[in-house]
């Protein structure tokens, strides 16, 4: 009996002992691995900021193409009118054909005849109403206000390239995998070593899919231990983190909360290419460090022990098992095939970068629209032409008259001069006759 006693107390120890060992958790043992994670989640969060084009585009292509309106047709005003409280989609077709060279005016128009009349566009109209009288300066801001249309065109295109909503989709694959945010990690009855990593050269069947995933592989609890989480930070073993992982449960809740343990340090609203390959160059130097006993597990994320053999299951002390995320060795050598998240945050960063040159692209169509703006304003000092045909006219006449000045002072000086030859003709016949009657 009291050996029997004896000999059940040492199971007990040996029993207790052995779960220690294989539940052993180090404060921070994933430290440098949890953290280059966190650094690709928090990029990979689809927060990216939204962008608009800048107000004062929007402002002077009303006000243009407003002024311009008021000095066209009075059948398209009375269609503007008319249809003032519609879109251009909602026009009936039988005004459609008349409208029709219109459609990328129609938005600009509106605001013409809203109520109440928006003020900039109030005072513009008001400013160049002197224009209607003036014919040419008239033709020449319609061709502003065509320019002008062409910017805000070609603006809205370039805006509505590589939106928001395209970039933070992709984002969401690399998250969560490439169900997006309605995945919630729930693997069947799978093994949780299926899903991590099979053995020390075995790739897990999801290493790789998700970042979230690959974070639980690497922080989860196991059966032998309800603290794990401390191996990745203090918090991270709090609940719905402080039990054991069952792949075969919704494990969305435990993977996030994890997550928000991330230090903010690394949060970010900028998911350029700059950006995710210093990121990526974290994970990569993390990543090729080898784990086991004998340095047996490569390529792989978290704790093993021993040679790692009996795969990522949870359990970490005197065994061959890990916490740990084993990924495709071609995948980290070579990028073949490339980590689903890898290639889905490429891919958002190839996204923002191209936003981020369309913004620049917007900042330089600005400036003209400025130009545009400033010139349409120096034709309110453009005086009316007097016509052309008219000075002509009036240069010609004064030119015939001043020939015709000239041509009569010319007969008046001949005749005066033979005038003054007869006069000196009959005086000399007069004083020869005188000469001769003296000498008789």
């Amino acid at each position: 009996m009291y050996t029997a006693l004896i000999c059940a107390v040492l199971f007990t120890m040996a029993m207790v002992l052995r779960h220690k060992a294989q539940g052993a958790v180090t404060d921070n043992e994933h430290g440098g691995d949890f953290a280059a994670l966190c650094g690709l989640i928090q990029f990979a969060e689809p927060n990216t900021p939204e962008v608009s084009l800048p107000q004062e585009i929007i402002a002077i292509a009303d006000e243009l193409l407003v002024g311009n309106l008021s000095m066209s047709d009075t059948a398209i005003q009375q269609l503007v009118t008319k249809h003032k409280g519609k879109s251009w989609d909602d026009i009936p077709a039988a005004d459609k054909p008349a409208a029709q060279p219109y459609k990328d005016h129609w938005q600009h128009w509106q605001k013409s005849v809203a109520y109440p009349q928006p003020e900039n566009v109030k005072f513009k109209l008001e400013q160049f109403k002197k224009l209607s009288q003036n014919t040419m300066a008239k033709n020449k801001f319609h061709l502003i206000a065509d320019a002008a249309l062409q910017l805000a065109t070609e603006e809205k295109a370039l805006l509505g390239r590589k939106t928001k909503a395209n970039i933070d989709a992709k984002l969401a694959k690399a998250l969560n995998g490439n169900n997006a945010r309605t995945n919630t990690f729930t693997f069947s009855a799978s093994a949780r070593a299926q899903l991590c990593g099979n053995s020390a050269t075995s790739p897990g069947s999801q290493a790789g899919k998700a970042l979230l995933v690959d974070l639980l592989c690497i922080c989860a609890g196991a059966n032998t231990d309800t603290t794990a989480g401390k191996s990745c930070c203090k918090g991270c073993e709090t609940n719905p983190n402080h039990d054991e992982w069952q792949p075969a449960t919704n494990a969305k809740p435990r993977a996030e909360h994890i997550a928000k343990q991330c230090p903010t340090t690394r949060a970010t609203a900028d998911k350029s290419t700059t950006k995710l390959h210093h990121l990526l160059g974290d994970f990569y130097t993390q990543v090729n460090t080898a784990k086991g006993t004998g340095k047996e597990m490569k390529y792989a994320l978290g704790t093993v022990g021993g040679n790692g053999n009996d795969g990522c299951t949870g359990k970490v002390g005197n065994t061959n098992n890990g916490r740990c995320v084993k990924y495709t060795d071609d995948s980290i050598l070579k990028g073949t095939p490339q980590l689903d998240w890898v290639q889905n945050l490429i891919q958002a960063a190839a996204d923002y970068d191209t936003r981020t040159d369309n913004m620049n692209k917007i900042q330089r169509i600005a400036d003209k629209m400025e130009v545009l703006n400033k010139t349409a304003t120096t034709l309110l000092w453009e005086q009316q032409p007097v016509p052309i045909l008219q000075t002509k006219a009036t240069t010609t006449t004064a030119h015939q008259t001043a020939e015709e000045t000239k041509q009569e002072c010319k007969a008046i000086t001949k005749a005066a001069d033979c005038k003054k030859k007869r006069s000196e003709d009959v005086n000399g016949k007069i004083k020869m006759t005188k000469m001769e009657n003296t000498a008789n």
